[in-house]
């Protein structure tokens, strides 16, 4: 299988449902074809103004858009029997599928898996996954938060990728990176990334990633002394998280405790954060929090602003 499909959504705010734009592009027969680019009037949300402030997109610009129902039923008769390639693409899948639920629309078969997980496989040591990371890093073009200009980046990553592997196709791809494709039949299946070591069955647990870290105490930086704890999915891996931590001056911790100051949450588990579904990390950071401590719950792009 050669030809795929990409596609992006853009949003209101983090915190509801409130899909504001999308767009679907199709890779086929060494062509980039748009299938679909719209805004989205997501109705009675709130615009956030960090969010606005990235992608552009108001409430007064989606006032006469199509609303959500219209574009989930466009967007489902696109993507019947397609393979998608999203970035970071259990994000954009959900807004798809919680969108067709809202209205009962019938999701048709398709089939996906995420460019940032065959990027992560593919160029290795990289700082982060992030889209705009990767594209300046193959020196794509990219309007990052632009959801055609991000459609088509996630393309071109896969592309690249299938030159970079030597292989001949997306087929040949997943399997030499071994990913396992996600699909859609009635329900979801979701896309894997399965393991390259032969020893997959021992799982290294964080405590045993820190106690080989050397911390850094020649530097200062906005991280030097202070305790960090990650916890949800990272664009980037613990390890190497936790190898910029003490890098930086840092202390990683495995686990919250009550030197901990700052909890670095995953994008979308951040999302899910202030939605009221917490880990037991956040859990036990927000006590702390209550009783006086020092701690902030911060996302993976705040700390990554910390950094830079």
């Amino acid at each position: 299988m050669k030809d795929f499909i990409t596609i992006d959504f853009e949003v209101a705010n983090r915190y509801e449902y409130s899909p504001c734009s999308v767009a679907i592009y199709e890779f086929k027969d060494n062509q980039i074809n748009k299938l679909l680019s719209t805004l989205i009037n997501p109705g009675e949300v709130f615009f956030d103004p960090m969010l606005v402030s990235l992608h552009g997109i108001t409430e007064e610009i989606v006032h006469n858009a199509p609303g959500i129902e219209q574009v989930m039923n466009e967007i489902c008769n696109i993507i019947s029997n397609k393979f998608i390639f999203a970035h970071n693409a259990g994000y954009d899948i959900s807004k798809l599928l919680t969108g067709c639920n809202l209205y009962n629309i019938s999701v048709p078969y398709f089939e996906y898996a995420d460019s940032l997980m065959v990027a992560k496989r593919t160029w290795t040591k990289l700082v982060n996954y992030k889209l705009d990371t990767i594209s300046e890093f193959l020196n794509l073009k990219l309007q990052h938060h632009n959801a055609d200009s991000d459609a088509i980046a996630c393309g071109n990553i896969i592309l690249k990728a299938i030159e970079m592997q030597q292989v001949n196709d997306i087929n040949e791809l997943l399997d030499k990176i071994k990913y396992k494709r996600g699909y859609y039949d009635k329900s979801l299946t979701h896309a894997y990334s399965k393991s390259l070591s032969p020893h997959s069955g021992t799982k290294i647990s964080d405590y045993e990633k820190i106690k080989h870290l050397v911390i850094n105490t020649n530097i200062s930086t906005s991280l030097s002394g202070k305790y960090i704890v990650f916890t949800g999915a990272l664009n980037m891996k613990r390890a190497d998280a936790m190898k910029i931590v003490a890098d930086n001056g840092g202390i990683p911790e495995g686990n919250v405790t009550q030197n901990t100051n700052y909890l670095v949450v995953g994008r979308d588990d951040y999302g899910n954060f202030k939605e009221g579904n917490k880990s037991n990390k956040m859990l036990k950071a927000e006590k702390l929090i209550q009783k006086g401590q020092d701690l902030e719950i911060i996302t993976e792009d705040d700390f990554l602003d910390m950094i830079s």
